[in-house]
Order: C-alpha cells, then sequence, then structure tokens
C-alpha cells in the first residue's frame, strides 16, 4: 500500500471480489452514480494520502505501519480463504481481521464526519432553543437538580454558607432564577462565539475525522478490547446465499437483535452476530453463543444498506443495480439520531428533570384530550337569575342575548360545566348568599376602589358533586348585554367571555386534578406563597382569550402601573414598620398582597397584549418604570413563563409545574429584602436582611 495511494481496503482482500478475466478490475457501485463502473483494484478504494503524507524527515508513516502490519494479516487472510464451508474458524485470528479492517475503512472516517456534521447542526439547533423537534423548556417552577447541585457545591466551596443565614438551596433558587431572567441577554452575547463554532466545527469535520481514525491506527492496528469481545463469538465459514456476495466499503456488518448495520455502531451489549464477505462464495460468520444463527439470504442487499458510500462486486447484477438507490440506506439518519439522542440525553442528566418538564413538542393534537368536553350533540345548558330586579321577560330577553355568545365560545373551549349567571343591583349580598357548596377560603368582597369597581365574578361552586362555575355580576351587565349602544354591549359581552373562560380553565383543572381545587397544595412552603399567587395565572389566562377591545388594554395597563407604583411605596413603609412592630405576620401579609395585587394586575395586562398580538408600548410609564426599578428582565421573563406554560396546558401532568409563579413572587419579594426560605414542619422562614433576626411565618395550616 506504501505510496501517496493509500487503500482503504486492502487490495489483497479485494482481489477474490475482482471481475473474472478482467485483469484487475472490480465492479464499483457508488452512491449517487445512476450505474456501477468497472474500476481498477489498484484506484478502488482508495485516496491520495488517506493515512498520511510522505515523511519530511524519513521517519516512518502511518501508511508506512499500517503497510508493514499488512504483510502480517494477509497470510491470516490467505489462510482463512482456505477452509471450506462448515469449517470453524479460529476466533483470535478472524477477530483481528475483522477488527483492523473496520478501524481502517473509509467508513468509520465518514461515520465520524457526519457525526460532526450532525453535532454541529444539534448545538445550533440547541443554541436556538430547539432540539430533535422539541422546544428546550428550562423548568420554571423547580431547580434542575444537577444545576442545583453544582450552585451548592460552589457555595460551599467559597464558604458562602457562613457569610449568610439563607441556606444554600434558597441561594441556589435565587440564582437559578437570575439566570434564566438574563439568560436572553447571555445567549445574545453569546450568539457570535456560537456561531463560530458551529461553522469551525462543521468546517473542519474532515479535519476532525482524519485525526480521529490515525490516532485509533497510531495506538493499535487492531484495538485489543474489541478483538477480545469479537473472539468470544463463535466463528465458521458459511457459503454466501447466491455465491456472489458483495463487499461493502464498511467489509463487514454486524446484527444488533432487531438490525443490520455497521460494527461500528454495534455496542458490545447488543451485538449478536458478523458477517466479514471472504470471497464472493464464502462468509466468515460469527454469533454470539446463546444466539440463533441469522438468516442471510439478503445479506447482498443488507451489506449494501449498511455501506455508507460504495460496495464492490466480482459482477453486475440486476439486484446489485436495485441497491443503489438503497446504498447507505438511513444511515446518516442513524448516526444524526445517535448525536441528537445522546445530546438529549446530556441535557435530561445536565438538568436532572423528567423529559416532559423540559420538552414541548411542536405538533399540534387534533383534538385535545385534557379539556373535557360533552358528546358531539349535547345541549349545553345553564340558570340565569335576575337576584332583585326585573322580571321573567327581561330575564328571558338577558338569556337569549348570552345564549349566542356561549354558543360561539364553546366551539373553542369547553363550557358545559357553567352552572348559570346571576345579575344583581346588591352585588354583594347577592355574592354572599351563593350556596358554594364547600367552605370557601375567603369571603367573598366585591372590589369598591376609588377608581376600581369589580362588576362579575365567576365563582367555583359544588353542585351533583362536580365543581361547576357560577357568574355573579352586577345588573349592569344584563342592562348592557340587551342595550343598543354598541360600545356597552361589547365591554359587556367581553365580561361574559372573561367569565366563560374562567369556567373553562375551571373544567380543565378538574379534569386534570379532580382532587386538586378543594384540596390544600401538600407542600407547607410552597402552600404559603400559594395563598398569594394562585389566580394569577388564571387572570392571564382569562385576559388572553377575553381582551380583545381597545380600551381594554389601555385599562389594564394602567392598572398593572397602579399596582406597581403602590408596591414600590407600601414595600418599603411596611419593612420600615416592621423594625419596630417586629411582627412578620403583619410585614409579610402586607406586602404578599401587595406583590400578588401587582402580579395579577401585570398577568392580566400580559394576557390582554397576547390576544390583540401586540407588546408593550418602549415609551410606555409602565415599562419605564419598570426599567427603572430593575424589574424589565423580569416583566419578560414572566411574560415567556405565562405563555410557555399557556401553551403547554395541554401537556400539564404535574399540579406543582403550576408553581413557576411562586418562584416569580419570591424575585420580586427578594426587590425588597424580603427572602422567604422552607423549613421543617408547617411554618417558613422569611429573611429580612438588614435586620438582626430571622422570623418564621406560618404557612397556613
Amino acid at each position: 500500500m506504501s505510496g501517496r495511494k493509500q487503500h482503504f481496503i486492502p487490495q489483497h482482500f479485494q482481489q477474490p471480489f475482482g471481475i473474472k478475466d478482467s485483469k484487475g478490475k472490480i465492479w464499483l457501485y457508488r452512491k449517487g452514480q445512476s450505474d456501477p463502473i468497472p474500476a481498477s483494484i489498484g484506484d478502488t478504494a482508495a485516496q491520495r494520502d488517506f493515512y498520511s503524507k510522505p515523511s519530511e524527515h524519513d521517519l516512518p508513516t502511518l501508511d508506512d505501519l499500517i503497510t508493514e502490519y499488512e504483510q502480517t494479516m494477509h497470510k491470516a487472510v490467505d489462510e482463512l480463504r482456505t477452509l471450506n464451508v462448515g469449517d470453524t474458524i479460529e476466533p483470535v485470528v478472524i477477530a483481528e481481521v475483522v477488527t483492523h479492517l473496520a478501524i481502517r475503512s473509509s467508513y468509520m472516517r465518514g461515520m465520524v464526519e457526519d457525526a460532526a456534521e450532525s453535532m454541529a447542526e444539534v448545538i445550533e439547533a440547541t443554541a436556538n432553543g430547539n432540539i430533535d423537534g422539541k422546544v428546550i423548556r428550562f423548568p420554571a417552577h423547580k431547580v434542575p437538580s444537577a444545576v442545583e447541585k453544582l450552585i451548592l457545591e460552589e457555595f460551599d466551596k467559597r464558604g458562602l454558607s457562613e457569610l449568610t443565614p439563607v441556606d444554600g438551596k434558597t441561594v441556589s433558587k435565587l440564582l437559578y432564577f437570575a439566570l434564566r431572567e438574563g439568560a436572553d441577554q447571555f445567549l445574545s452575547e453569546a450568539k457570535g462565539l456560537l456561531d463560530h463554532l458551529i461553522g469551525e466545527l462543521a468546517g473542519k469535520s474532515a479535519k476532525l475525522a482524519h485525526r480521529t481514525q490515525t490516532s485509533v491506527l497510531s495506538e493499535a492496528m487492531a484495538p485489543t478490547a474489541r478483538i477480545e469481545q469479537l473472539a468470544m463469538l463463535d466463528w465458521k465459514v458459511v457459503a454466501s446465499p447466491n455465491g456472489r456476495a458483495i463487499l461493502p466499503d464498511s467489509t463487514s456488518i454486524a446484527f444488533d437483535g432487531s438490525e443490520w448495520t455497521s460494527l461500528l455502531f454495534v455496542s458490545n451489549d447488543d451485538l449478536e452476530a458478523v458477517v466479514l464477505p471472504l470471497s464472493p462464495d464464502s462468509l466468515a460468520v460469527g454469533v454470539r453463543k446463546g444466539c440463533s444463527a441469522p438468516s442471510l439470504t439478503a445479506f447482498d442487499e443488507l451489506a449494501a444498506q449498511a455501506s455508507h458510500t460504495f460496495f464492490l462486486s466480482s459482477e453486475r447484477r440486476k439486484e446489485h443495480d436495485d441497491f443503489l438507490p438503497k446504498l447507505g440506506g438511513n444511515l446518516k439518519e442513524q448516526v444524526s439520531s445517535m448525536t441528537k439522542g445522546a445530546m438529549t440525553h446530556a441535557i435530561d442528566e445536565f438538568l436532572g428533570v423528567e423529559p416532559h418538564l423540559l420538552y414541548e413538542t411542536q405538533a399540534k393534537h387534533a383534538a385535545n384530550e385534557s379539556w373535557s368536553s360533552p358528546q358531539n350533540g349535547e345541549q349545553i345548558s345553564f340558570s340565569l337569575q335576575l337576584f332583585d330586579f326585573g322580571d321573567d321577560a327581561l330575564s328571558n330577553e338577558v338569556a337569549e342575548a348570552i345564549k349566542p355568545i356561549v354558543a360561539a365560545f364553546s366551539k373553542y373551549l369547553p363550557v358545559h360545566d357553567l352552572s348559570g349567571f346571576v345579575f344583581a343591583d346588591d352585588y354583594r349580598t347577592a355574592l354572599k348568599s351563593v350556596e358554594r357548596g364547600f367552605d370557601a377560603r375567603n369571603d367573598l368582597e366585591p372590589m369598591e376602589a376609588e377608581n376600581k369597581v369589580g362588576v362579575s365574578m365567576p365563582l367555583s361552586v359544588r353542585k351533583d358533586g362536580k365543581i361547576k362555575t357560577l357568574v355573579v355580576s352586577r345588573s349592569s351587565i344584563a342592562v348592557d348585554l340587551i342595550s343598543d349602544n354598541e360600545n356597552a354591549k361589547a365591554e359587556a359581552t367581553s365580561i361574559i367571555l372573561h367569565n366563560l373562560s374562567s369556567a373553562a380553565f375551571t373544567s380543565l383543572l378538574q379534569n386534570k386534578f379532580p382532587n386538586q381545587m378543594l384540596a390544600e397544595v401538600a407542600d407547607d412552603y410552597e402552600r404559603t406563597l400559594f395563598q398569594y399567587t394562585e389566580g394569577i395565572f388564571h387572570s392571564y389566562f382569562c385576559a388572553s382569550i377575553s381582551c380583545s377591545i381597545p380600551s381594554f388594554l389601555e385599562f389594564h395597563e394602567r392598572l398593572a402601573l397602579e399596582a406597581l407604583q403602590m408596591l414600590l411605596k407600601d414595600a418599603p413603609e411596611e419593612r420600615r414598620r416592621y423594625r419596630s412592630h417586629g411582627e412578620m405576620e403583619v410585614m409579610f401579609p402586607s406586602i404578599g398582597s401587595a406583590i400578588s395585587a401587582f402580579m395579577n394586575a401585570t398577568a392580566r395586562f400580559l394576557g390582554a397584549l397576547k390576544n390583540q398580538s401586540t407588546e408593550v408600548d418602549e415609551s410606555s410609564q409602565f415599562r419605564q418604570l419598570l426599567e427603572e426599578n430593575q424589574l424589565l428582565s423580569w416583566f419578560e421573563l414572566f411574560q415567556k413563563d405565562l405563555q410557555s406554560f399557556d401553551d403547554g396546558l395541554e401537556t400539564w401532568a404535574h399540579f406543582d409545574e403550576a408553581f413557576f409563579v411562586n418562584r416569580h413572587f419570591e424575585r420580586i419579594a427578594v426587590q425588597f429584602s424580603i427572602v422567604p426560605e422552607p423549613t421543617e414542619g408547617p411554618r417558613a422562614y422569611v429573611h429580612v436582611p438588614e435586620m438582626a433576626d430571622i422570623d418564621l411565618l406560618d404557612s397556613g395550616n
């Protein structure tokens, strides 16, 4: 083989597969060519400087070492070819031949090139938040276990546990949130570097493949570990099915229990059989002890599909021509799948979360099985009561106005768990008169602030053993629904849609988590925070469906601005007052309620933005105030997390995923130097930096 033209399948091994009486020709079937060509064995399966360039200092090159090794291997191959069909083969001898031919082949280099290119594609997709058709969704409700471990190790290594009373897990949670909040900026800054690395990896894949192969061969012409593994097989000479076996570019093919592929693709644990063609009419077959000898009637086709770019044959046959389009089979897809699978596994391992928490599929299902819905043709019915005004005629008129709204809404989301509507002049009394069917956690009080007046409220009630939604509204909503004032009617319709959205969401919860709605959250700490955050996503969901009127967008932005202004004013004052009275049971609920009001108002505003397919005005007072108080990045992450949770409602499988709102609550609390922390039992620590004490807060038991 020595010289510049270096063979990756030795000429000596090719010769029995040459065309009879052709003076050194062999049929070459190459991928991408419509017909085979009779090529010279001296030129086939060879490439200039494939292993090494000529030495500049007369030192032995890798090609020289391979040429020297071939002398021994040729003798072994010649002895193998003298065996008769049915003869047993010395395992160590055939194992060394098979191993050497596999690692020196162009197949190995091609596979590494494909893997490098595939890895570049995967890195690029991962950098863009997508891998193997799935969107990477880092968990928003908890710190991935491996991330937490890394942070805790660093926390301990630097002795930080001695510098702060805050528990390491709480610190890791806050750091993880900070990482998520700043992820866009990080990725943006890193994008140029990633693009460079991706281009380098893809562009230099051939060099990488060359270095990989030459490195392996430089260490050993046939790695001992692989020889030992192949020598454990039972080897025999078997007649080829048609007496005209082809020679694939991988030289041997292997069976993993389900399919035939290159030996390089099959792990030691899965390997059941290996076949190396010795000549067109004889095959060396190794079978794992305890496994049945595989059928080889379709050897040529299997070998063609297991090839990378070519196979060789002693004669041209129609069936061989038919193999050309199949040459390589799904080999590149195999490499890509392995690469993506490895990357996915690595990410799963690093994040330490269940796959359903990490990924959300891109595909949209034709039917959403998560939303329970009535049978086709089932009539949606609901009650309607005018609590303290009007008559039957007015009641019927209002009902007729609501029916088409319900019917139109029900085409998109289920409302069969809607109990009915109550309209009242005395809104407060009507709310308090509702029989809920269970012990409600809070008294129902209508909003009656200076510039905000509540007009409608969807209530969960237990009826016939099932949770349903009863909507209680002020009488003005009923009047506006049947008025001639189009603006008033549109606003009243939007309020009805908001309540229907609430009914649909209640139906989803009831269907997914039937025992959750009336039960307390099991985790003491999460329950403490969820008292303030429970309705936040609900607010976003309803607003995203019902807030289609432009004036509502302005209204909700104003409410969010006012809630932020109130929080910025009240939280520092509450902390100052706490310095005097020292009562955490007073301070934390007050600030917690202000945070809750701000997050709820912001969620409604974000829902309205989604409904109207727009973004917050960069010059708006609300956005500027967020930026001034280092909350703009939080706002953008809050928007993403709400949207992501909304997109994943169909695949929402664990209720605690909803606790992503708790992580945002903690983030806002830290803004005002309040750090809640879990502890053993039905209480929670609340750290108040700059003060000497660490307070205990009851978790709501």
